[in-house]
């Protein structure tokens, strides 16, 4: 194993990277799979590696466990990354065509706003939130209370 590869896995592992698919999933940001549209079983794909460890959400993109799966054994990952590259990606190894492939990821990187239903309505009031989402904000505000409370430790052990 490789040290890029074993600090990734432990990357991949740690509260750091759980905070911020949460943050991701809470955000607006597409939820379903860019490739098949399922919203079963999602992950987030790496599309570039240049900010690990400090991403942002269009650093990363949803995809199915198996469609994430596929495109892995597929070896046609390109530790640079970047969009065109996803979208050629999801044409070769999806099948999808240059339109459906750039309107999935012009959808996934104008982001929320792009998402209709997910936003707000425009009279000022707040739209409900589902079950799954209460969840998801929970989960992230546990997080964030573990982290905080983690940050603090170390810096009384610090003084």
């Amino acid at each position: 194993m490789t040290r890029f590869t074993a600090s990734y896995e432990k990357y991949m592992r740690s509260a750091e990277w759980r905070h911020f698919r949460l943050r991701y999933f809470a955000s607006g940001m597409p939820t379903s799979c860019l490739a098949c549209q399922s919203s079963e079983r999602i992950t987030l794909h790496h599309i570039t590696y240049a900010r690990l460890k400090r991403e942002r959400f269009t650093d990363v993109v949803p995809l199915c466990w198996d469609c994430h799966k596929k495109l892995h054994e597929a070896g046609v990952i390109d530790m640079r990354g970047g969009v065109v590259r996803l979208r050629s990606q999801l044409q070769f190894v999806f099948g999808l065509s240059k339109k459906e492939s750039f309107d999935r990821t012009a959808k996934w990187q104008r982001g929320p706003a792009s998402m209709g239903s997910r936003q707000p309505p425009h009279n000022g009031q707040q739209r409900k939130l589902s079950k799954h989402e209460k969840r998801r904000l929970k989960r992230l505000a546990k997080v964030r209370r573990e982290m905080d409370a983690n940050r603090t430790a170390h810096e009384r052990m610090c003084d």
